[in-house]
């Protein structure tokens, strides 16, 4: 089925535009999704409230499963002032591989939390093929009083079918405003024959990197400091040990005001995942008073 797909965006003329726009509103002890705009292969499961009814849980789901040559998709979310969201994918994304194809493929996602809202984006891996021209952008806009949390996973080439990535490119854009102001920018441009992606001093050949990044001004509290402090030598301790393991990995945590930004170079995406889970459940307490709730998806 995965060749089927991939030959599927090197022949064919068919792609995708789709976009899909979500408002969260807040009601008397609830947030519920007031307002879901789709057009194209994008849609949302209405709305699980498995920890309160003040925090729904909704899954995003593209039923083509991946992106070929061509598509270009948009997700926006609001989430207004008083609302919150938790927003997740059931499986892994795909960029698939567009040999012999000019067009690039796209993924814009908008995020914008009000004054006293949250957002809570936690995407499954992205797969990136070979031969793959993707581009991801991400923007996103807080108030001072917002919460995020948010993560990306990127992994070169379908590993578990010994499939590298030796062509193509990958172009990663993340853009945080609060208040209209500018307070963080990423960007990588990643090609597959750069220098960049086998230096040491870049990625190493490592296949899978990505980002986590949570923004909350209880980060600012003294006594929040000194947990997240802990925090950062837990990281630290964990990418220590793992430099004698089979699959090692570096991890590391840095703090900018407001902002956390955990990053992550290695070979399992798995890890990463399981690493921006552990952040996500350490810092969910502080930022928003409340534990951290896996959402039910990740279990099958």
């Amino acid at each position: 089925m995965t060749t089927s797909l991939n030959l599927d965006s090197t022949k064919l003329n068919k792609h995708w535009k789709a976009n899909l726009s979500l408002t969260i509103s807040p009601r008397p002890n609830k947030s519920v999704l007031s307002k879901c705009h789709h057009y194209g292969p994008l849609r949302v499961q209405r709305p699980f409230y498995p920890e309160s009814d003040l925090c729904p849980h909704l899954y995003i789901l593209h039923p083509p499963g991946g992106f070929v040559a061509g598509d270009d998709i948009s997700i926006s979310v609001h989430a207004l002032s008083g609302a919150q969201c938790l927003l997740t994918t059931p499986a892994a994304g795909k960029f698939y591989g567009a040999k012999n194809r000019t067009e690039s493929q796209y993924q814009k996602t908008t995020l914008n939390i009000d004054s006293n809202a949250s957002i809570e984006w936690l995407p499954q891996e992205t797969i990136v093929f070979d031969s793959a021209k993707a581009n991801n952008q991400c923007n996103i806009n807080v108030q001072k009083s917002s919460t995020l949390f948010y993560w990306e996973t990127f992994c070169l080439g379908r590993l578990k079918s010994g499939e590298t990535f030796s062509s193509g490119f990958i172009n990663q854009n993340i853009q945080i405003y609060c208040a209209d102001k500018l307070i963080h920018i990423e960007k990588n441009q990643l090609n597959a024959l750069s220098d960049i992606y086998k230096s040491p001093a870049g990625f190493n050949n490592q296949p899978v990197f990505g980002s986590m990044i949570s923004f909350s001004a209880a980060y600012l509290l003294k006594e929040n400091i000194k947990l997240i402090e802990l925090l950062e030598k837990e990281l630290f301790d964990l990418s220590e040990i793992a430099k004698t393991d089979e699959q090692p990995f570096k991890i590391a945590l840095t703090q900018k005001n407001e902002l956390l930004i955990a990053r992550f170079l290695g070979s399992n995406a798995a890890k990463a995942q399981q690493l921006y889970k552990f952040i996500w459940q350490r810092l969910r307490p502080i930022a928003k008073n409340v534990p951290a709730c896996p959402p039910r998806i990740w279990n099958t």
